[in-house]
């Protein structure tokens, strides 16, 4: 990618279902907060489109993850950036296994 332009952002379906199934955790003892961490993960991925290399390199992949700060212990966001397209592959809660 070159100048300033943005990369365009393309969810993965497992990193929809991710969002599904951590707003479905959270909803049913706190719908605001449900809504609050769809609206930070889509934050972090507007901030991605801006500065795709930002993220850490895992494990000597092509994928890169970014912590997205939210309550006590976050969210990890893992992506693929090819040429001038983020993929956003997968999203954990910080507490959980993967």
């Amino acid at each position: 990618m070159s100048g300033h332009n943005q990369a365009r952002i393309i969810w993965s379906l497992a990193a929809l279902r991710d969002i599904v199934r951590l707003r479905n955790f959270i909803e049913p003892n706190n719908l605001d907060a449900s809504r609050r961490v769809a609206e930070a993960l889509k934050k972090a991925a507007s901030l991605l489109m801006e500065h795709p290399a930002i993220g850490k390199i895992v494990d000597g992949r092509q994928e890169r993850e970014i912590f997205v700060p939210f309550g006590q212990r976050g969210y990890a966001m893992r992506y693929r950036v090819q040429d001038d397209t983020v993929v956003i592959l997968r999203i954990w809660h910080g507490l959980e296994d993967r």
